[in-house]
Formats: C-alpha cells, sequence, structure tokens
C-alpha cells in the first residue's frame, strides 16, 4: 500500500494507509452507502466457485452494494447485471462466453476500481513430496500430501 500511495502522489492523490484487522474494516465497509468510512482499500478477490459468475456478481452486480455484498466500488450498471442474470439461465456455452465476455468489456470500459495488476501464483514442489493440489486461487490442498 505504500507504493501504491508513493504512486498516487505523483499524480495529486493523497491516501492515508491505514492497515486495520478484517473485521474493524467491514465494519467500516459493509454498512448503508451513506455511512461507509473507506473511500478506498486494497483487497484481492478469488472465487472458490472458479466460475465466471462468482468472479465478478458478489463484487460488481448492483444488487451486491453494502451492506447486502461486496460491490464497494458502488458500480451500477444495468446492462452488466442484465449480462450477469442471462449467464445463469443459459447452458449454452458460447452464448456464456458471449455474455461474459460482454459484461467483462463493460467492467473495463466503466473502470469502477484502479486495476493494479493481477497476481501470478508461482509454486515449486520437492521431488519426494507428492499429492499437493495447488488451486486457480492460488490455495494448497494438503489433504493428500505423502512423501516419498
Amino acid at each position: 500500500m505504500q507504493f501504491v500511495q508513493q504512486q498516487l502522489a505523483q499524480i495529486g492523490i493523497k491516501v492515508e494507509v491505514v492497515p486495520m484487522e478484517p473485521n474493524t474494516l467491514s465494519g467500516m465497509i459493509y454498512v448503508e452507502p451513506d455511512k461507509a468510512k473507506i473511500n478506498m482499500w486494497y483487497v484481492n478477490w478469488s472465487p472458490s466457485s472458479f466460475d465466471a459468475d462468482g468472479a465478478v456478481r458478489n463484487i460488481l452486480s448492483c444488487p451486491m452494494i453494502p451492506p447486502t455484498s461486496a460491490n464497494t466500488a458502488y458500480y451500477n450498471n444495468p446492462e452488466f447485471d442484465k449480462a450477469l442474470d442471462e449467464a445463469l439461465v443459459t447452458t449454452d456455452t458460447a452464448k456464456l462466453t458471449e455474455l461474459y465476455a460482454k459484461a467483462q468489456k463493460m467492467v473495463w470500459e466503466d473502470s469502477p476500481w484502479l486495476f493494479l495488476g493481477s497476481d501470478q501464483v508461482i509454486a515449486g514442489e520437492k521431488t519426494y513430496v507428492g499429492g499437493i493440489y495447488l488451486g486457480p486461487d492460488g490455495k494448497l490442498d494438503l489433504t493428500k500430501v505423502k512423501l516419498s
């Protein structure tokens, strides 16, 4: 966050970095919009469902504006919401791809957030260790680890 603070200062945006534990943060952002005490926060998001809907609905659809869920950008685009809702009721993979691509393009063009980057999950493994599963979200499943 200090790096983000330094970078934003170069374009005249003053940022106060206030580290806090998650429950304190949640109490400041998951409230009615007019009671939110934080204008910017650093977060990463990875859906455990590993699907497009799980990646965007809770953090960008209008019905998920706090205190309901995590649309803390207060993004409100009815066309975006419509694309997500249509995608939920189709099993046609080509149509799903089209709808989620359309939704993604809208978010990119509207820029409700400052997109900083995307993590690249890198892991190493010893030859004598097996059974480790590294999920797309970076979570390690060690329930089947075996040493040889």
